[in-house]
């Protein structure tokens, strides 16, 4: 029988059977309005289970029934308030650093001089907190060194130091010999000063630190307390050499000078090679470390040609730290060549600072030209007399370079007959000692005229915080890699553990135990970073965390921020004695005294003002939600604000000091990169011109880590702040913020009513910054243990008939003995207690039962529900299950992490979105959900409560929940289900909801959860662009930071020969203990504080992945970021959206976009007729804003409109008989002594 071929036949079985499911895909289509009326269902079932839980009606209708009213307030007296109230206070640290300098004076005048004396003084190097039992682990190293006990202790004035009010302290550079007879002498004087920094406390309770930082070096500091740097950061057992001298610290320089206009000639002929090089460049260094922001600079390289070292700065710049960073760089690539031009360079010298009188630019105060080099043939006498003589407004000061030089009496003569000051560096060493040696002599003016002039600085942070410099970076990321070498090595032994275990019949569990230890403990970090993932982006340095990272469970630290307000203190002696060692037939003598004319500067008297105590007298509760303060210098430079970003990954950013407010106030315009809007120029024009103005401007602002982004109209309320360069800002939101919500309940001895019933259980929160009631033990340091106790304490003081006194506006400290409160905080505080203290059991449209009501929650997947209020309060409700909370299922709870209210993000969007749609819950998902356990990732909705009508209505609360975001989308999945059975789990069909700014909340891949949509689908994402859903908003970030990659040399640099491997070893190490002194310990000096604000980490805002190759470096530096985020368009539409995306040949897809009543979602079904591969998408990230060399140069040679200091002291007659001018040659440093007597 013939083989019959069935295969014809099963094809065409199977055919048959497919043609209907075909059939069945071809045919489906996505009604639009079967998809509005899934997302009416779902918007409706999301919202009544989200009101219900939350009691939002309830408390609605509470806050009406107690009569809270909605007014219209006047802003321009509120800020005139602030205003005053910030003048007062600063006024108050004035007269204090008055007292201070005064007192000085006094004691230095009374003292007499004492050769031999012997003092014993608490150095702050070598002191230890009594109560601790013994000094540090490191203090046997030097044998000669004392230490003593002090009991030390915390104080809310001065944050995390512990201190001793009784005692101040002394701070010894390392470069200034302490038994030094001089140092000495002063040390003992100034200890007297004590007594009076004790009673300027007593006078300010909120003083902080005070000093008196001397001209020869140390500073005395109260309360005493251990001189602090942070060894951790770099895991150092042993503090670093501390190389601190307060003469270097701006503070000290603002104070000691006027302003200055410095032109620095650098001699680069042929003879300065070597050591001779390295000593100069290390002078220029300094000199720039030594100016501020008021100053104006230039640096001139001379040799055959006189040029400006750089091409772009072709005129006196403003020393601000991106102009001196730029200048150093710039030194640092000089190379010597040819013959030196001394007339050609002292003559553009003088024409710079000549053109610079007339034009009116510069500071217009001081000007000097600082000249390097290791020798010069000639005096120039003609240059000077053309240029300088007779009136000298020019200072001249010379730095002549190298141990063993022969022409030093003409650079000399130079400095001499020109008002200026002579030094010889001969070695590294002695820069720094030799460069601050101009800083006496442009003080000379200021001196004789005795007047006390008062200088702020720009804000700057503590001495322990480590710089974002190349060498820190360096250091951390071999550390980084040294950590993903470890954890590689641990998880192969641990393989080799586990594969030998399998061969042993008798393995024990308590070696598997101990291998897992390893391995757990193998990720655990120094407390910086975790262990990283290298991915390969040559645009990005090496970063550990996740894209979107989850919120950490540590608390963020809170950078210590200060200004300094600072006065010159005199040596009221015009005339003194010296007598000096003179040789006589080969043996030396002592000459006949000398009585000599001197203008000598005793020191600088301070005060720190911490940033955070601004901010308190501008506090959030009067600004309301969204509204916020900042503050400007004369330059226009940011003092402090909600978007300053001093960190990144922990490491102070170079520029963070001379931030511009006009690049964190971004207008709403298409504006380019760096292209100023006309209404903030304005804004900044007036602030510096210390005008009082006002100014409606629509802005765009960044949330949540950058991520997102709101518009609105931003009302700017501005005034100066007398006596200071700073100049007051409040910003209050359009239209809400013009109006308040008025709710007080009367708090008053023995009342009737009492209120710690409304606080009885331990389910509500207060914002933990804001000050409702002080106690009058603060300067004992006896404190509430947190704002809730304090809280506790004041209600019961009222309940027990104790006094209590409400705060008042005062131009005077005031010094309560009992408690004392603010009378509008506190009692809004009980007004809204009262308002939210209700049965949540009851909430519903009907009422239930406790059990039906779990039940219900349980329904919903609801694990935590709150009401924050706009007096701070915060209560909550914890719907989690004993099991969730002994197995801390979810990340550390809600009301745990969010306790600020109305400066929460769920507070501020809530508010902001009710513009758009009143009715509405705002929902969202962490970032990075997509990362995280299915059963771990919840759910945020939040709802604002506004009370009043129409523009006449203002926030007093927002309430929300949290809840299990697989339970979402379990309820979603069955209302579409059960009213669609194909539209969203058919494979043709994608469904997305989405939030206001394009983040997914639900996906059908859960991998997508949390992610940008852009990642996902960018066709449709731009699409919908079109459509006018979502509206691009373009976005910068002027504090970024950016990184190039270095690759190391190839293995051919073995053969280099023995002396460059030397050479190479010499110049390394030399490299890393430069940067080591210099970069990290040499930054401004102050004592600890934290900010109001909260100045995190870059690392937290956004994330540069490292996608370095291992072996790659990443070297970092500030640049400009660009970045477009997404903002949903008001008004929603209430009906479905229909396009196409055509996506190729014969080949697109369907898309329909519908609003989801009650809520800030959209949904978006897509409709896939065929394969449209690949689809498009975006990566989330900020991109480096690159400017071709001719825009670059205009940037750096632009200068934003800024006002001069008011007080300049450049000239006084008497300073003509004054003729210490440095030590000649003719004259042997190492054996002069001077003995001082008064006349």
């Amino acid at each position: 029988m013939a083989a019959i071929n069935i295969w014809p036949l099963i094809a065409l079985i199977i055919t048959s059977a497919l043609v209907p499911v075909l059939n069945q895909s071809t045919f489906i289509t996505v009604d639009p309005y079967e998809v509005r009326n899934l997302a009416l269902r779902f918007g409706k079932d999301i919202y009544e289970g989200s009101s219900e839980s939350t009691c939002v009606r309830k408390i609605t209708q509470n806050f009406k029934d107690m009569n809270a009213k909605v007014i219209w307030f006047d802003s321009n007296k509120m800020m005139e308030d602030m205003r005053n109230d910030v003048i007062n206070t600063l006024n108050w640290k004035k007269q204090a650093v008055d007292r201070i300098a005064n007192e000085s004076q006094r004691l230095a005048a009374n003292h007499t001089y004492d050769k031999n004396v012997l003092v014993e003084y608490l150095n702050m190097k070598r002191l230890y907190n009594e109560r601790e039992g013994e000094p540090p682990s490191h203090h046997n190293e030097d044998q000669d060194v004392e230490w003593k006990a002090v009991k030390l202790s915390l104080h809310p004035n001065f944050e995390t130091s512990n201190v001793n009010l009784d005692l101040s302290a002394v701070h010894v550079p390392i470069n200034v010999y302490e038994k030094a007879p001089d140092i000495l002498n002063d040390i003992k004087w100034s200890d007297a000063l004590t007594p009076y920094f004790k009673n300027n406390l007593a006078f300010d309770p909120g003083l902080s630190w005070q000093f008196f930082g001397s001209s020869k070096g140390f500073l005395r500091l109260y309360p005493a307390t251990q001189w602090k740097t942070d060894v951790d950061f770099l895991g150092w057992e042993t503090p670093p050499p501390d190389l601190y001298d307060c003469r270097m610290r701006p503070w000290y320089i603002q104070g000691a000078a006027s302003p200055k206009d410095i032109v620095i000639l650098l001699d680069t002929s042929g003879s300065m090679t070597g050591l001779r090089n390295k000593i100069a460049k290390n002078v220029v260094s300094t000199i720039l470390d030594t100016l501020t922001d008021d100053d104006y600079v230039a640096i001139l390289k001379f040799s055959d040609n006189v040029t400006f070292i750089n091409n772009c700065f072709d005129n006196l710049v403003l020393a601000n730290e991106k102009n001196v960073r730029q200048l150093k760089d710039d030194v640092d690539k000089v190379r010597p060549t040819e013959v030196a031009n001394f007339t050609s360079a002292l003559m553009k010298a003088f024409d710079l600072l000549q053109v610079l009188n007339r034009t009116k630019m510069g500071c217009q105060c001081n000007q000097a030209i600082m000249l390097i080099t290791d020798g010069a043939p000639l005096t120039f006498e003609v240059v000077f007399k053309t240029y300088n003589w007779p009136n000298i407004p020019v200072r001249v000061f010379t730095y002549l370079i190298g141990r063993e030089v022969t022409d030093s009496q003409e650079v000399y003569w130079m400095a001499c007959h020109n008002r200026g000051y002579y030094t010889h560096v001969a070695n590294l060493a002695e820069v720094r000692e030799q460069v601050q040696q101009y800083i006496p002599v442009m003080s000379r003016p200021i001196v004789l005229s005795g007047e006390r002039i008062f200088s702020w600085t720009p804000v700057y942070a503590h001495v322990s915080e480590v710089p974002l410099s190349d060498w820190v970076w360096e250091e951390k990321e071999k550390q980084i890699k040294y950590k993903i070498l470890q954890q590689q090595q641990q998880q192969q032994n641990k393989q080799e553990m586990v594969s030998d275990s399998q061969t042993k019949e008798d393995f024990e569990d308590s070696d598997l135990n101990n291998n897992k230890d390893i391995e757990e403990g193998s990720t655990e970090t120094d407390g910086f970073l975790p262990i990283p993932t290298i991915i390969d982006n040559e645009d990005t340095p090496i970063n550990t965390e996740s894209e979107f990272p989850k919120k950490s469970t540590k608390p963020k630290r809170n950078l210590q921020l200060m200004t300094t307000l600072s006065t010159p203190v005199f040596d009221t002696r015009n005339y003194t004695n010296i007598t000096r060692k003179i040789l006589v037939k080969n043996v030396y003598q002592d000459s006949e005294p000398e009585t000599i004319r001197i203008a000598n500067l005793l020191g600088v008297a301070g005060v720190d003002v911490p940033i955070k105590e601004i901010v308190k007298l501008t506090p959030a509760f009067k600004l309301g939600v969204n509204g916020y303060s900042f503050m400007i210098t004369n330059n226009g430079y940011l003092l402090y604000h909600p978007d300053l970003r001093p960190l990144y990954q922990e490491m102070l950013k170079p520029y963070y000091s001379s931030v511009d407010i006009s690049e964190v106030e971004l207008a709403d315009t298409d504006s380019r990169s760096r292209e100023m809007d006309e209404n903030i120029n304005e804004i900044r024009g007036n602030m510096i011109n210390r005008t009082v103005g006002w100014k409606k401007v629509k802005v765009k602002i960044h949330l949540d880590s950058m991520k997102r982004v709101v518009t609105r109209v931003n009302h700017y309320i501005y005034g100066k702040i007398d006596f200071t360069p700073f100049s007051l800002a409040i910003v209050l939101p359009e239209p809400y913020g013009s109006y308040r919500v008025e709710g007080q309940i009367e708090v008053k001895v023995r009342r009737e009513e009492n209120f710690t019933h409304y606080f009885r259980e331990n389910n509500w929160k207060v914002h933990p910054d804001w000050v409702y009631c002080e106690s009058p033990h603060k300067m004992s340091a006896i404190l509430p243990e947190n704002a809730e106790e304090a809280i506790t304490q004041f209600l019961k003081t009222v309940v027990n008939g104790h006094n209590f006194r409400w705060k008042t506006s005062s131009t005077r400290p005031q010094v309560y003995e009992t408690i004392s409160c603010d009378k509008y905080l506190t009692q809004s505080l009980v007004f809204d207690a009262k308002a939210t203290d209700i049965d949540t059991s009851k909430c519903g449209t009907n009422s239930y039962s406790t059990k039906i009501e779990d039940q219900k929650l349980k329904m919903f997947g609801i694990v935590t529900t709150f009401v924050a209020t706009r007096s701070g309060l915060t209560r909550f409700e914890d719907h989690r299950s004993k099991e969730e909370k002994k197995n801390n299922t979810f990340e550390r709870p809600f009301f745990d992490q969010f306790t600020r209210a109305t400066e929460e993000l769920y507070y501020r969007r809530a508010v902001d979105f009710h513009a758009i749609n009143d009715s509405a819950f705002v929902f969202s998902v962490p970032f990075d959900s997509h990362q995280m356990n299915r059963d771990e990732v919840l759910v945020t909705g939040s709802h604002a409560i506004f009370l009043g009508t129409g523009k006449s209505s203002a926030p007093v609360a927002v309430v929300g929940l949290q809840f299990k975001h697989s339970v979402f989308v379990e309820r979603f999945l069955n209302i579409t289900n059960k009213y669609s059975k194909s539209l969203c789990s058919s494979d043709e069909i994608d469904c997305y909801l989405l939030d206001n700014n394009a983040f997914i909340i639900y996906s059908k891949e859960f991998s997508h959860t949390g992610k940008f949509f852009g990642e996902i689908d960018n066709n449709i994402l731009e699409k919908l662009v079109d459509k006018s859903i979502y509206r691009k908003v373009h976005m910068y970030d002027y504090q970024a930071i950016c990184f190039k990659i270095i690759t190391p040399p190839s293995p051919a640099s073995i053969l280099l020969t023995p002396f460059n491997h030397l050479k190479s070893l010499l110049l390394w190490t030399w490299s890393h203990i430069l940067s080591l002194y210099i970069n990290i310990w040499y930054n401004s000096w102050v004592i600890s504080s934290q900010s109001d604000y909260d100045y995190g980490s870059d690392s937290d805002d956004y994330n540069d992945k490292s996608d370095n190759q291992p072996g790659n470096k990443s070297l970092p530096y500030p640049c400009d970021k660009e970045f477009d985020l997404y903002e949903i368009v008001s008004p929603l539409s209430e009906e479905p959206i229909q396009g196409d995306d055509n996506c190729g040949q014969n080949c697109g897809r369907q898309y329909t976009v519908q609003w989801i009543p009650y809520t800030n979602m959209i949904m978006v079904v897509i409709h896939k007729t065929c394969n449209c591969d690949p689809i498009s998408t975006i990566k989330f990230e900020l991109k480096e804003v690159v400017y071709n060399v001719s825009y670059s140069c205009h940037l750096l040679k632009t200068e934003l409109p800024r006002k001069r200091p008011v007080s300049c002291h450049n000239y006084h007659p008497q300073e003509k008989e004054i003729k210490q001018c440095g030590k000649g040659s003719h004259l042997y440093p190492s054996f002069i002594f001077i003995y001082r007597s008064d006349l």
